[in-house]
């Protein structure tokens, strides 16, 4: 841009701007959410102090908030919400004054309509612009939603409004004092907002841009980048509080660099070509406002070709500015994402590059189709004229039209986000809780996050512990959650101290605490925990009871059930407002509407389990209402029509599960009662690495009970009780299923099934003679029976009998070369024995008949990665990555290789991801995020 000057029109740049933000402010704080929503509870637990963590990557956040913490709990969350609304009112002003002080001296066309002395639009309706953009940006979706509730973004914002209006007014008054002002935003706005680091350069090109060659001054330099560096002395801020003052000893320089890991994780994690697209159609338009055209000096007609170029390029940018202020599927709200799990990205620094440009667009049309030029030098051409004429009106009632839409639109989505259901959910968790401390468990985030924020605000609320599972491998969170429980809980020292086994420490932990008095669960789970605990439903959450020794299949008690179903009848009138959310497509509504249908699934099966059919279909019907898209209610609504009239379930029911991993559904959809379904969960947690045969056998009771003729579950329950130590009923099942399926009644398979449970038996007592003796017959009959092979090499495996396994597994190999389990199951003890080089040659001439064979190329990816091949291990993990990109073992081994090859950062990205797909209550997956976390803290 040149260095011209003019005085702004007292109305359109002095006044409007402000009356614009004042009316914003009055709309937001009469939308302003009630309470705290799923997006921004776990950031107000620690701007509040109710989370061991803080807010590294909000240091300005975090320092306005500091006085505002002597506020009455119950206030708190209004006082955050109402100062987003602020922000977002100073925001719109921002922009409406920048969007009047833009130059309209940038064409000939301009100049010659009386823009060339005076540059700023001043016609009559100048005003029409300037609403325009605010209206654009103010009632825009996303930037509403975080007008009303507080997430940071406003602020975030606003500094980054601050830069661009600092900068707008130095070009208006060439005062210098602007410029320094916007390197101290930048700096501050660049530790707290990741997406002004990608904005660094811009600002740079635009400062030149506006000084010309007296950027390069010595003098003017030094004054900049002091300015810039004492904003970019926030990032010291929090890790010098933490050094200080932290519970949890998060230290200052892990503090400094969690806050960089956060920025590098967002700006190398967004997908590449997706905020270039945004930058071209909604950052580059300002571009074209910065330069000054000088009138063609050729022909007539040159002049006209070129006007009309730059005439299409903005109205090409225009119309997409507008079209994307509706939220199309390539605006930012649906485009950027650091994950598809993790939700859209607001990325208001977009939106607000875009409504500025429109808001010059629309003054340009006003001016130059509006209006005549002052002097006529050539006939004007009457085509061009009415073309301009059109433009002008269609720009003043777009003007309008556009604003009132968008209003129009965007209000009843809002209204629903901002609703009572956070509130409600929080209140109904709260609401059977005692007068004395309790302990609180949770494998869900959200309902974790709203249930503290609900105890936390509530003025002379009881001092409950509410525990993060998800969390429980992370040292520092443990030292936490034991220093608040210090006098309510003791026990947990032993758990904040424990080095090894730490799941075995806590699940000892909470077995004492259930035996002891009521120990809470927020939703339906399994775990190591519930081998030695059961849930009972209570409201809609969960109470947790010990269980004895041996296992049993106990209904829910009926006094119970009738309780359980009474509190949820009670949360029923509430359903409808999670349901608008949802139909409004609310940012909230999949994670309330996940939680409140998984808890219906848990009451309907519990329900339908202790033969209330009726009951349980109603709330099936209801869960599913809730959540039409959780195939778990589906198929338990199915099962229980099944029931209700008589009849078998269908056996094609499980189909529609087939998309997810069954188990690791269970966690976030609730739980199955369909009898394949539980068949194959209870040999999935047979097969577990956290043993889990208890859970295990009640699966496979309960899909023998839907399905009194299946042998494979009777099978299993035998296998659960062996496995589970409960040897005497493991031999009496077994003796009764002998009974009543004599030897000549059984099939090949199901006689080499119960041969191969008398041995595992017969091991489990220790009566190797018996086993040996088992063994060696069972050999002899069914020597070519690779079924029977099959059985025996798992057991060999199973106890470690790895010598008498393998030449099983050559001569299965030499039967059937393309069975892939021999191949797999020999390779596998190859590896367990180190001896990679002869693992792959089995691998690979298998999988020239089997290529695809996934378990195959994942043993050949180990044993690459173990011989030290990493670019070849890393190529083979790629390729199944491609294929299953959610396969957990395949993230796991790709973080393997980044830490041998010290890349940290894609290390972090792989591991993050693997903790998003892998089952949680494994000793893996707890181990990974302690690795996580020490990676989070040292980079």
């Amino acid at each position: 841009m040149d260095e011209s000057s003019a005085q702004p029109r007292p109305f359109a740049a002095r006044t409007l701007p402000w009356l614009l933000g004042l009316f914003f402010l009055v709309l937001y704080l009469a939308t302003l959410h009630p309470w705290v929503g799923v997006s921004n509870a776990r950031m107000l637990g620690q701007l509040g102090g109710w989370d061991p963590d803080t807010t590294y990557s909000k240091p300005l956040l975090w320092l306005i908030t500091r006085p505002l913490l002597w506020i009455s709990g119950s206030a708190f969350p209004g006082v955050l919400n109402g100062l987003a609304a602020v922000c977002g009112a100073l925001s719109v002003a921002l922009l409406a004054r920048s969007v009047a002080l833009l130059p309209h001296d940038r064409m000939r066309e301009q100049r010659i309509r009386g823009h060339g002395e005076n540059p700023l639009l001043h016609i009559r309706l100048a005003w029409l612009p300037v609403v325009f953009a605010a209206a654009l940006l103010g009632f825009q979706r996303t930037f509403w939603e975080n007008a009303t509730l507080q997430t940071g973004e406003m602020l975030d914002l606003l500094v980054f409004a601050g830069v661009v209006a600092a900068l707008v007014e130095y070009r208006t008054d060439l005062r210098e004092r602007w410029l320094w002002i916007s390197a101290f935003l930048m700096g501050v706005g660049i530790t707290g907002n990741w997406a002004m680091v990608g904005f660094a350069s811009l600002y740079l090109v635009a400062v030149i841009w506006l000084r010309g060659w007296s950027f390069f001054d010595a003098g003017f330099l030094g004054r900049m980048t002091g300015f810039g560096m004492a904003g970019l002395l926030f990032y010291l801020l929090i890790p010098l509080v933490s050094a200080v003052g932290s519970v949890t000893d998060l230290g200052f320089w892990t503090s400094l660099k969690a806050n960089w890991v956060y920025q590098r994780t967002y700006l190398q994690g967004i997908p590449r070509g997706r905020p270039l697209l945004l930058f071209l159609v909604m950052v580059l338009p300002l571009g074209l406002i910065a330069i000054r055209w000088q009138g063609t000096k050729g022909s007539s007609l040159e002049r006209i070709a070129a006007v009309i170029a730059i005439i299409l390029l903005q109205v090409m940018w225009y119309f997409l500015a507008v079209y994307l202020a509706f939220d199309p599927p390539f605006s930012p709200r649906k485009l950027l994402y650091l994950d598809k799990g993790s939700g859209e990205l607001a990325m208001l620094t977009f939106s607000f590059c875009s409504a500025l440009a429109a808001g010059y667009f629309s003054g340009w049309f006003l001016l130059v189709g509006g209006t005549d030029p002052d002097k006529q030098w050539e006939h004007p051409n009457p085509g061009l004229r009415l073309a301009g004429r059109a433009a002008a009106v269609l720009a003043g009632v777009a003007g309008v039209a556009v604003p009132v839409a968008l209003a129009v639109r965007n209000l009843p989505a809002v209204r629903a986000q901002n609703s009572t259901a956070t509130r409600d959910l929080a209140a109904a968790l709260a609401a059977p809780l005692p007068a004395t401390p309790q302990l609180i468990l949770s494998d869900d985030p959200v309902a974790t996050q709203l249930l503290m924020a609900e105890l936390e605000t509530k003025s002379g609320g009881t001092r409950h512990v509410v525990m993060d599972t998800l969390r429980g491998s992370d040292p520092r969170y443990r030292k936490w959650i034991a220093s608040r429980s210090a006098t309510t809980l003791p026990e947990l020292k032993s758990f904040a101290d424990a080095k090894e086994n730490v799941a075995g420490v806590f699940s000892d932990i909470v077995a004492r605490a259930a035996a002891a008095g009521p120990v809470r669960y927020l939703n339906p789970s399994f775990g190591f925990f519930f081998e030695r605990i059961r849930l009972l439903p209570d409201g809609v959450a969960f109470t947790c009871v010990p269980v004895g020794t041996s296992y049993t299949a106990e209904p829910v008690p009926a006094p119970v059930l009738t309780a359980a179903l009474s509190r949820w009848n009670e949360q029923a009138p509430r359903f409808e407002r999670v349901v608008r959310m949802r139909d409004l497509d609310a940012p909230d509504a999949r994670n309330l509407t996940e939680y409140w249908s998984r808890s219906g699934d848990s009451l309907g099966v519990d329900l339908q389990r202790a033969g209330r059919l009726e009951d349980a279909g109603k709330v099936f019907e209801q869960a599913r209402r809730l959540n039409p898209n959780n195939p778990i209610v589906t198929v338990n609504a199915r099962v229980n029509e099944a029931l209700r009239s008589g009849k078998p379930p269908a056996t094609n029911l499980v189909a529609s599960l087939a998309q997810s991993p069954l188990v690791q559904t269970l966690g976030t959809q609730g739980p199955v009662d369909e009898p394949v379904a539980l068949l194959n969960i209870g040999r999935a947690l047979l097969g577990s690495a956290d043993r889990l045969p208890r859970q295990a056998w009640l699966s496979l009771n309960r899909s023998r009970q839907l399905a009194p003729g299946s042998l494979a579950a009777q099978f299993g329950e035998v296998e659960a009780l062996i496995q589970g130590g409960q040897l005497d009923a493991a031999r009496r099942q077994l003796d009764q299923i002998t009974r009543e399926h004599p030897e000549k009644s059984l099939g090949r398979e199901d006689y080499a099934a119960i041969t191969r449970l008398e041995i595992y038996l017969a091991l489990s007592r220790q009566d190797l003679a018996t086993a040996e003796k088992l063994i060696e017959g069972a050999r002899s009959q069914f020597a070519a029976d690779t079924s029977l092979i099959d059985l025996l090499t798992a057991l060999y495996i199973r106890n470690n009998r790895l010598d008498e396994a393998v030449p099983l597994l050559e001569q299965w190999r030499k039967l059937r070369a393309d069975d892939p389990a021999a191949t797999l199951r020999l390779s596998t003890i190859l590896i367990s024995r180190r001896q990679f080089d002869q693992a792959l040659r089995i691998i690979d001439p298998f999988l020239g008949l089997k290529s695809d064979n996934v378990g195959a190329r994942i043993n050949r990816a180990i044993c690459l990665f173990q011989l030290g091949r990493l670019d070849d291990a890393r190529r083979e993990y790629q390729g199944l990555a491609e294929k299953l990109p959610d396969l957990a073992l395949v993230q796991f081994g790709l973080g393997e290789i980044a830490v041998r090859q010290k890349n940290t950062n894609a290390a972090l990205q792989h591991f993050e991801k693997y903790l998003k797909t892998a089952a949680t209550n494994t000793t893996e997956y707890a181990d990974v995020t302690t690795r996580v976390n020490q990676m989070r803290g040292n980079r």
